[in-house]
């Protein structure tokens, strides 16, 4: 039981080697190509193989422990044969014992074999039942968390545009509360801007939009239906998303913007054209059949995002969920992009920190410290004293600027002469 108990110690040390090597293994796989722009592959490869060392190291302390409990189980039944003989040429060597007939102890002996080789077995199995321990304990987190039910008994709705949070807080397990007390209503085909600093609970909201957490307090409501009563993925079928640092699939530009659904070819153009991306499938040899994924460097970063924009739009959804879906495109793209959301019918809640993505909002929320501490339009805002006129004054969209009364074309660090770096950054955030 002591090599047991062992084991079960190594064990729980390999899984722990085990997990730090894998996560360090696909951290510099994904991340070599900036390993190689820092000329820092050296130092990961160091760091690889002390991990790696360790876990070998493990390993074999593991392996000493499994031969010494083979060893000693192997060595159980010779030792108790030999034991019994002794015992019985003791007992033969005794005048005062009673004698045992030849019959007697064959007897004997094969009863004691038949129950040695049972504690043999029993000793084994509880053995390697121990050293499942450190496996279980590691898959036990997966294993209890409770499947999303999506489907069974609850109600199937396509949404149709209408949003409506009624004093929703949420915290994550064991921690301080991300969102307290958001009040929010949303008509149909309406234009929400979600802004703030990070950290202030935005991509926590879209969280709760999609039914990924459950508010701690409070309801979400589509077309006045709670979202605990609806069937979740019949809901986010009918909801064009864009998450932040969203992936694509390995496969072609047709399947990625497709997805799911069972669209056809003039579909996924469709959804490209919306997207602005039309011209740059068109200059690609293979077309909407160019191959694509994470890790391949076959589009540029604004034309990943613009895939995942144009996903998001192909099954003409009601309702758009987007957070930070713009931050890489070009001031021309963009612009492209939001005069197409503009022309569909579709409410929209966009999470972005650019000025030029809010502007044309019907309604700007901003949040700050889970709180929504403003709301209203541009020109409201950007004319009120708070958090969001002192942004729009420092990005240059109000006020004229940092130094407010400076004109576009002034430096503000060096008056009269022509914009500096700093100037046309500020103009560029807009």
């Amino acid at each position: 039981m002591a090599i047991g108990v062992a084991r079960v110690r190594v064990g729980r040390r390999i899984e722990a080697a085990d997990g730090r090597l894998s996560s360090l293994s696909y951290e510099a796989f994904a991340g070599i190509a900036k390993l190689r722009a820092a000329a820092a592959e050296s130092r990961a490869f160091g760091q690889w193989l002390g991990r790696y060392r360790e876990f070998r190291a493990l390993n074999r302390a593991s392996a000493h422990l499994t031969n010494l409990e083979t060893a000693m189980l192997a060595i159980l039944q010779p030792a108790a044969a030999t034991l019994v003989l002794w015992l019985a040429w003791q007992l033969a060597q005794d005048p005062a014992a009673q004698a045992l007939s030849v019959g007697q102890f064959v007897a004997f002996q094969a009863a004691m074999f038949a129950l040695l080789g049972g504690v043999h077995g029993l000793v084994s199995t509880a053995l390697d039942l121990a050293a499942l321990a450190p496996s279980w304990e590691r898959a036990k987190p997966l294993l209890e968390t409770a499947p999303e039910d999506g489907a069974r008994g609850k109600i199937r709705h396509t949404p149709r545009g209408a949003i409506e949070l009624s004093d929703v807080s949420f915290a994550y397990a064991g921690g301080p509360e991300v969102l307290s007390g958001i009040r929010l209503s949303i008509r149909p085909g309406e234009f929400v801007a979600i802004v703030g600093a990070s950290g202030s609970g935005k991509s926590t909201l879209l969280r709760l939009l999609l039914g990924f957490e459950m508010p701690t307090r409070g309801n979400v409501r589509y077309d006045g239906l709670v979202l605990p009563a609806l069937d979740l993925r019949t809901l986010r079928a009918g909801i064009g998303t864009v998450l932040q640092g969203g992936k694509l699939w390995a496969g072609d530009l047709y399947a990625n913007i497709a997805g799911a659904a069972n669209l056809t070819v003039d579909d996924a153009r469709a959804a490209a054209r919306a997207a602005g991306l039309e011209a740059d499938i068109e200059a690609m040899p293979m077309g909407l059949y160019t191959m694509v994924g994470e890790g391949v460097s076959t589009l540029s970063g604004g034309q990943r995002q613009r895939v995942l924009i144009a996903r998001a739009l192909a099954g003409k959804p009601r309702i758009l969920l987007l957070d930070e879906a713009t931050s890489a495109l070009d001031n021309l793209s963009q612009a492209t992009v939001l005069a197409s959301l503009a022309q569909r019918e579709a409410t929209r809640v966009v999470i972005a920190h650019r000025l030029a993505t809010v502007r044309g909002a019907d309604r700007i929320v901003v949040l700050e410290k889970g709180r929504i501490v403003q709301e209203g339009t541009f020109r409201e805002l950007a004319a009120a004293p708070g958090p969001f006129a002192g942004d729009a004054r420092a990005a240059g969209a109000v006020g004229g600027g940092p130094r407010g009364g400076t004109s576009s074309s002034s430096c503000p660090c060096r008056p009269g002469r022509p914009a500096c770096r700093r100037r046309r950054s500020a103009r560029a955030w807009r």
